[in-house]
């Protein structure tokens, strides 16, 4: 998955740098509609960076234009991170010969109301971007357990809901009067959760 990713990345890469000249621009409609795809990855606390790998993950939104370089947008996302047997076992102080270790994925929640600048440049299709919110994040992590051949233990992995910032980065590149592309790279904190869940989304999207 992660190779997919990369050529992913490194082909819209190519798009958004590579010159091109286009027509006459046209009024921009008021209202846009987003469709995003591509990975997170694991930033804070240690029980989420060392016991969770690199996930995928989708999202969906619209936004209206308040004025041409401001847009206010809702944005929904949901990530899942795969449990990571071999890195929970390497951060897991137990005296005992571990026999077994039970987990499950985690996946994160979000739906953030933000606000966009972005910033463009006549008669050039890629824009760039920023943008900073907050909203509501759920981050569920379940509880794993570690079993050795005298006892179960528990290991507790503050799941939660809460509060949440995110700020974010983007190029923007048109299609058409109707379509374009953006690539993101985005930092999500939730504000209230134990040690405050971190993570990075990485995504792809169409714009709509």
């Amino acid at each position: 998955m992660e190779k997919i990713l990369a050529l992913s990345l490194l082909f819209c890469s190519f798009l958004f740098i590579q010159p091109v000249q286009t027509a006459q621009a046209q009024t921009p409609d008021k209202v846009d509609f987003y469709v995003q795809a591509g990975a997170g990855i694991p930033a804070a606390p240690n029980n989420f960076t060392e016991n969770y790998k690199i996930g995928y993950g989708f999202g969906a939104g619209v936004s209206y234009t308040v004025r041409p370089s401001v847009k206010l947008q809702l944005l929904g996302q949901y990530h899942r991170f795969s449990f990571d047997e071999d890195g929970a076992l390497d951060n897991v102080n137990v005296s005992q010969s571990v026999t077994g270790i039970d987990g499950a994925d985690a996946s994160m929640v979000s739906l953030m109301l933000n606000v966009i600048y972005e910033y463009e440049l006549p008669g050039i299709p890629t824009s760039t971007y920023v943008s900073v919110g907050a909203g509501y994040l759920r981050a569920a992590r379940d509880d794993f357990t570690i079993t050795t051949p005298e006892e179960t233990f528990n290991i507790d992995q503050n799941s939660g809901s809460s509060l949440a910032v995110n700020g974010a980065v983007g190029l923007k590149r048109a299609l058409n009067d109707n379509l374009s592309v953006n690539l993101e790279a985005k930092f999500v904190t939730g504000l209230f959760i134990d040690n405050r869940t971190q993570y990075v989304p990485l995504s792809i999207g169409i714009i709509f």
